[in-house]
């Protein structure tokens, strides 16, 4: 029980919000590479393509978007992870708390209704079957008691 005291949930989740803490931070370090990446690669002027240095400049801006956008894409999906972990995974208890407190009243209400149909339906089941395992039962101790005979 040492798992669900309230201490370990406090310390669990307080651990669980820093790891998002810094997943997120993670996550905006690199949006934030990845954006300053994608605009130098703006402000890069291309130069006419008969120009000798064209191919050069042309590549440093390619390279430059390319590497803004690797940045960018992970970026945004560590930042939408880390806000889960954050946010989600370290209120866990909570949240179950909310969905049993509005689940909960809807499900006894449901089996308050269902109990005396399933009470009817046992009840029948067992007075149309329970001849049938009387006979079933007696068949088996007759082959019991043969058994036994013949081991003699």
């Amino acid at each position: 029980m040492e798992y669900l005291s309230e201490k370990n949930y406090d310390e669990t989740s307080k651990k669980i919000k820093i790891a998002g803490y810094i997943i997120m931070g993670l996550g905006f370090v690199l949006i934030a590479l990845g954006i300053y990446f994608l605009i130098s690669a703006g402000k890069i002027q291309e130069p006419s393509m008969t120009s000798s240095d064209w191919f050069s400049v042309s590549s440093s801006k390619m390279h430059r978007e390319s590497t803004g956008m690797f940045m960018l894409i992970p970026g945004i999906f560590l930042t939408v992870t880390g806000v889960m972990v954050r946010f989600v995974m370290a209120n866990q208890k909570k949240i179950l708390a909310y969905q049993m407190g509005s689940v909960l009243p809807v499900m006894m209400e449901g089996i308050e209704k269902a109990t005396p149909k399933m009470t009817k339906l046992a009840k029948d089941v067992n007075e149309e079957m329970a001849p049938e395992y009387g006979k079933v039962a007696k068949e088996v101790a007759k082959g019991i008691k043969e058994g036994l005979k013949e081991e003699k």
